[in-house]
């Protein structure tokens, strides 16, 4: 009998370390594989990013807010996104949107494989670059602007800045649209009124996050 029990529990063991989920470790943030799902978590955070590579759809609710903006648009969908991280929203955008192109920035381009692997890679651009460097040199237009920045839950001190905040109005082309996830700033809104004066302001909140979406009027 309990040789039975040590087999057992040695084909047990055995499972769990077949199926234990598969993690990819950096030093700031990792991706676990869940089923169908990939998941990403900052370390002593908690989960930031979840998608479904079966489906190429974003699991997260401030991803899928902004996407249904994004489809309700009726501008062309040249897209710029700062911040790509797990890269679920630019698979989903793409995935959808055969009409989008999206050019992703980010610091870090750890993730970057794993975007290309679930995207058309013709319709996507992505840059190893920090956010406030490029879009300071930078003299491309789009339709639309996505700012998903952060280090761990906290935004970067220059994402709510008039210099930046002004070069993105900048860079938006007329009746463009700028999407904002904000996170701990309840002086968000009024920073950006400050940048987008006489432009169509709405804002969405679920516990954590913030968002505020923007279109600039045709000028």
């Amino acid at each position: 009998m309990k040789k039975n029990n040590i087999i057992i529990i040695i084909i047990i063991i055995i499972i769990i370390i077949l199926y234990k989920p598969k993690i990819k470790s950096s030093f700031t943030n990792s991706y676990i594989i869940e089923g169908d799902t990939i998941v990403q978590k900052y370390k002593n955070v908690g989960e930031y990013s979840r998608f479904n590579y079966k489906t190429k759809k974003s699991m997260h609710w401030y991803n899928l807010q902004i996407i249904d903006h994004i489809k309700k648009s009726k501008n062309n969908k040249k897209i710029l996104m700062l911040g790509v991280a797990l890269g679920g929203m630019i698979i989903h955008i793409l995935d959808e949107d055969k009409n989008a192109h999206v050019t992703g920035v980010d610091i870090s381009d750890e993730n970057f494989p794993l975007v290309r692997q679930y995207s058309d890679v013709n319709r996507l651009v992505l840059i190893k670059d920090d956010a406030q460097k490029y879009i300071a040199n930078t003299n491309e237009k789009y339709n639309i602007i996505i700012c998903d920045l952060f280090i761990g839950v906290n935004m970067p001190d220059f994402v709510l800045t008039n210099t930046f905040l002004n070069k993105i109005r900048q860079m938006l082309l007329p009746g463009g649209n700028f999407y904002i996830n904000i996170v701990n700033r309840s002086d968000a809104l009024s920073i950006i009124k400050q940048t987008f004066v006489n432009d169509i302001i709405t804002t969405s909140t679920n516990n954590f996050n913030d968002l505020i979406f923007v279109t600039v009027k045709n000028s």
